[in-house]
């Protein structure tokens, strides 16, 4: 049985903050190393494409949306080492034997682990070091959870639902990734460290946030449980709007508890304790 085990991949997870940013840090210290971004849809391909060519980075789009031929000569390109960048919808690279890819990046979170490990498995088949990086946002997981609840066979239905929630895990894993994708295959990696995953190498950030919990989750019961992330994020710090003042929710003991964090701390706690 093949081992479903890339010793030479690295994997990397990270919250989505700034995408462009992370992506241009990213990318300015590879520049020589031929890659491929994955965005979900045509809009987002053409959005990161034209930002990217604007700081000079030469990068070409490929969606389905393309005309045969200028998909056919991006495909060309990339093979044959002409084109060092390409972004793209996550058909592109099926059929596409080229080896030396030094990095897989997805922008956006993946419906399920088979095709995330399918797609970061692109990169690095020469045996050389490959990094694979996975952006993950709150955007993200509505867009799927929506997609998930518009199947109409409830068998499939909840089988998105579950993929989704998996992929959540993994983006939210305490331990190894490495060890995490081999175990939803059925496969143990021995050993306590992989050293090829953001976790193992220390990479990842990594604090205690229960007590941050415990505020969310207080905002949560005192209002029934009836109101969107934002609203419950807006108690905790303390921000008043005509939709708090209309149902009193500033007089909570716990409106204004989580004053001293921004909004992007309260929304990866939010999250987390969603993936878990």
């Amino acid at each position: 049985r093949a081992s479903f085990n890339r010793a030479n991949l690295f994997y990397q997870v990270a919250p989505k903050q700034d995408l462009e940013q992370q992506l241009l840090e990213f990318l300015q210290e590879r520049q020589d190393e031929p890659g491929i971004i994955y965005r979900t849809t045509r809009k987002n391909v053409e959005a990161t494409t034209a930002f990217l060519k604007k700081q000079g980075i030469a990068a070409q789009a490929y969606h389905a949306g393309l005309p045969d031929a200028e998909r056919s000569a991006v495909q060309d390109a990339f093979r044959q080492d002409e084109c060092g960048l390409i972004v793209a919808t996550i058909a592109f690279g099926m059929g596409i034997d080229k080896s030396n890819v030094r990095f897989v990046i997805h922008a956006d979170l993946p419906k399920n682990l088979e095709g995330y490990y399918q797609e970061t498995g692109r990169a690095g088949r020469d045996g050389e070091a490959a990094r694979c990086l996975l952006f993950y946002g709150r955007s993200d997981i509505a867009q799927l959870m929506r997609f998930a609840e518009g199947i109409d066979d409830p068998d499939a239905r909840e089988t998105a639902k579950q993929q989704l929630f998996r992929m959540l895990d993994f983006t939210q894993k305490e331990g190894c990734r490495r060890k995490a994708l081999l175990a939803y295959f059925g496969e143990e990696l021995p050993g306590d460290n992989c050293g090829g995953c953001d976790i193992c190498t220390g990479e990842a950030e990594r604090e205690d946030a229960s007590v941050a919990a415990q505020k969310l989750l207080s905002a949560m019961v005192r209002t029934g449980g009836r109101f969107g992330a934002r609203h419950v994020i807006n108690i905790v710090m303390g921000k008043e709007s005509k939709r708090i003042r209309d149902f009193s929710h500033q007089e909570l003991p716990t409106f204004g508890v989580g004053r001293d964090r921004d909004a992007a701390y309260w929304h990866r706690v939010m999250d987390a304790a969603l993936a878990q």
